[in-house]
């Protein structure tokens, strides 16, 4: 017997009674899809830079901890290049400054890269954009070269946060626990 109680409130009323009622009519098609979500068949993510992962609450920028802007996670680099997590095309770069870019996945996942905290401020010095808009990339494809040493010694953290701007469309998002990650090669995620 299956029991539920259901509260709705706002524009998408509709989409979600859909859902609901689909879940209700299936009750074993979650279990499959979160099953198929821990196989080589699940889109997956892979490490955006070589270093420590860090899990997205643990990053130090209330803005990025609190999932405000997206979900993801980040990880500590411990060399030079942030690559590509995935095949895609980049939607935007911050060309003055190089600490931040866009993508869009050709699972149409939306990613943003940050490169280090409030390294806006170092307007560029440290930060190789190898990368425009428009061009199309591969996963492990190097996007943006860093000087991880300038970075410190003007004060910054240089962590490196990678977040999905439109998480909540991909409901079997998740990220993998802290560890040592290898740019291109280590999964970070699945979806």
């Amino acid at each position: 017997m299956v029991c539920a109680i259901q509260v709705i409130v706002g524009l998408s009323v509709p989409q979600v009674r859909e859902r609901f009622e689909a879940l209700l009519q299936a009750p074993d098609v979650l279990q499959k899809e979160e099953l198929v979500s821990n196989t080589d068949k699940s889109p997956s993510l892979k490490a955006f830079a070589t270093g420590d992962l860090v899990s997205i609450e643990n990053v130090p920028d209330e803005a990025f901890a609190s999932r405000a802007m997206g979900d993801g996670v980040a990880i500590i680099p411990t060399e030079k290049y942030i690559t590509a997590p995935a095949n895609g095309s980049v939607m935007m770069v911050m060309e003055e400054t190089g600490h931040a870019l866009g993508l869009k996945l050709d699972t149409d996942m939306e990613i943003l890269i940050h490169i280090g905290i409030d390294t806006v401020n170092m307007k560029g010095d440290g930060f190789k954009v190898l990368v425009k808009a428009g061009d199309e990339v591969k996963v492990g494809d190097k996007l943006v070269e860093i000087d991880i040493e300038k970075i410190k010694k003007a004060g910054y953290n240089p962590i490196t946060i990678m977040i999905a701007t439109n998480f909540d469309q991909y409901s079997l998002l998740k990220f993998e626990k802290e560890q040592k990650v290898i740019a291109g090669k280590t999964t970070v995620g699945t979806y």
